[in-house]
C-alpha cells in the first residue's frame, strides 16, 4: 500500500494541520502580550477575540499563581522565624 504525505497551507482535514514546526520557531520570538496574541491567532488558529480572551485568562492564572507563591514564601519565612525564636537557646 502506497501512502502519500503532502504539506499544504489549507489541509482538507482540519485535524491534519501541522502546528509544531511553526510554533517552535515562533515561541522564541514572543516578547510582548501582543506577540503572544499574534501567535495564538497565526499558529493556534484562534480568532482575535478568542486570542485576547485566552491571554486575559492566562494573566489571571499567572497572577493567582504568583499570589499563591508569595503567600507560600511568606508562610515559610514565618515558620523559620518561629522556629528560630522558639527553638534556639536563649
Amino acid at each position: 500500500m502506497l501512502k502519500e504525505i503532502s504539506i499544504v497551507n489549507e489541509p482538507a482535514n482540519a485535524e491534519a494541520r501541522v502546528f509544531s514546526v511553526k510554533a517552535a520557531e515562533e515561541i522564541g520570538r514572543i516578547e510582548t502580550v501582543r506577540d503572544f496574541e499574534r501567535l495564538l491567532r497565526d499558529v493556534g488558529a484562534f480568532n482575535k477575540a478568542t486570542a485576547k480572551q485566552l491571554v486575559a485568562k492566562a494573566k489571571d492564572i499567572f497572577r493567582q499563581r504568583d499570589a499563591d507563591e508569595d503567600a507560600e514564601a511568606q508562610s515559610s519565612q514565618e515558620q523559620v522565624l518561629f522556629a528560630l525564636r522558639n527553638y534556639l537557646p536563649k
